[in-house]
């Protein structure tokens, strides 16, 4: 049944547990340094108790000491239908209008809803979106509001969950090390913004009542030193020779424009400038409200020049097709077909976005100086906002216990 014995040492070590000595396999001995925990921040000010969701609502959350490391920032909000009809909701991330996150009293970085649409879609292979469409409202095949996870119920409530991406994600700043407080402020969009629009409902009526939030949680899993670890890392941030922590930044450029099929428009992006690792196009309604926040229009080809008038990537001009096919399969390695799918436009200096966006390593960047220009050509006509968001290296120094934040 067996074969021949054979003579196997299993390394012992002693050990005291209850302050006795026992001896165990050495393999078997888990030696635990740092753990991973998760904890619960309360926002500052209270929840009103009818908040309507409006553009000038906000909600603050600040990082206790007792996270050493954070990892990952997810707000958790309960979204009340007061009325009697179903509620559709698009992607949660537009339910907010936007998130800031402090240091002291420096506002370090501003992250919009697009920014989180935009990242929640691109970042995240077929599987994770996949287990997150529930959490999040997006479908995973058409970029979309889920069309089950979407509804409220009449006089219900639903729970949501939202990843807020910020440096705190890839950073792995040490929070007790800083003398400044850290705080992420949560900007809620009013419901005239979001609301879907009666061609989302079809044949069913519109809600009579505006909806209300009826609980928000910041759910932050983070990293708890060991004393040893915590000393070294406290030491390191209460030195005078600075600490430099990377991370990928957004700036972006709005501007309102005519569109006329077939004809090029040329805007100046005088508001990116910076080590470029990419930018993202996008065309869609001016004033866009509903799904038509995120319903973006085709553009049959673009191409940036610089202040010379020298087209950039070697004069090379995009069209809607190579970016769809081969330019989405280069760009993301097969990790997201979300440009397949939406009309959405990388123009990208880095090997890996993904890999700059999640870690901060740069693999490519381009230095913009505020003087090039986007020529798009439509592929439709209207009254149109041409987006354009550019992801820049930043980082943040920390000297004796003092961060600044370095664009």
């Amino acid at each position: 049944m067996f074969d021949s014995p054979q003579h196997v040492e299993f390394p012992m070590q002693e050990i005291k547990i209850d302050g006795k000595k026992v001896y165990i396999q050495q393999y078997q001995n888990l030696q635990m340094s740092d753990k991973v925990s998760e904890s619960v921040i309360n926002s500052q000010n209270a929840i009103p108790s009818s908040a309507t969701f409006s553009g000038s609502m906000f909600l603050d959350f600040i990082i206790p000491n007792s996270i050493h490391i954070p990892k990952t920032c997810c707000l958790r909000l309960e979204v009340s239908n007061n009325a009697t009809q179903n509620l559709l909701l698009p992607p949660i991330a537009f339910l907010l209008q936007r998130i800031e996150v402090y240091i002291g009293s420096a506002l370090c970085q501003t992250v919009y809803n697009w920014n989180l649409y935009l990242e929640e879609c691109l970042t995240n292979s077929y599987e994770e979106a996949t287990s997150l469409q529930e959490a999040i409202n997006i479908n995973n095949i058409t970029f979309n509001a889920h069309p089950v996870y979407q509804l409220v119920a009449g006089n219900t409530k639903r729970e949501y969950f939202l990843p807020l991406k910020t440096f705190l994600d890839t950073t792995n700043l040490f929070v007790p090390g800083l003398k400044q407080e850290v705080r992420i402020r949560v900007y809620f969009d009013s419901y005239a913004r979001w609301g879907l629009t009666s061609a989302a409902y079809g044949v069913s009526p519109l809600p009579t009542v505006e909806p209300t939030i009826s609980k928000v949680e910041l759910d932050v899993e983070h990293v708890v030193l060991s004393r040893a670890n915590y000393d070294k890392i406290q030491a390191i941030y209460m030195s005078p020779q600075p600490l430099v922590l990377k991370f990928l930044d957004s700036r972006y450029q709005s501007n309102s424009i005519v569109s006329s099929a077939g004809t090029l428009n040329t805007q100046n992006l005088s508001s990116i400038h910076g080590t470029i690792n990419g930018l993202f196009i996008m065309l869609r309604n001016q004033n866009a409200t509903g799904e038509n926040q995120y319903n973006f229009k085709l553009i049959d080809n673009f191409y940036i020049s610089d202040a010379t008038g020298s087209i950039l990537k070697n004069g090379k001009q995009f069209s809607n097709l190579f970016i769809k096919t081969i330019g989405n399969t280069n760009y993301f390695q097969g990790k997201s077909f979300f440009c397949t799918q939406k009309n959405v436009y990388p123009y990208l200096f880095s090997q890996s976005f993904i890999q700059a966006y999640r870690y901060g390593v740069s693999c490519g960047v381009y230095p913009f100086t505020s003087h090039e220009v986007l020529n798009i050509v439509p592929n439709g006509s209207g009254n149109d906002e041409l987006l354009t968001i550019a992801y820049v290296s930043a980082m943040i120094a920390i000297k004796s216990g003092i961060a600044d934040i370095l664009k």
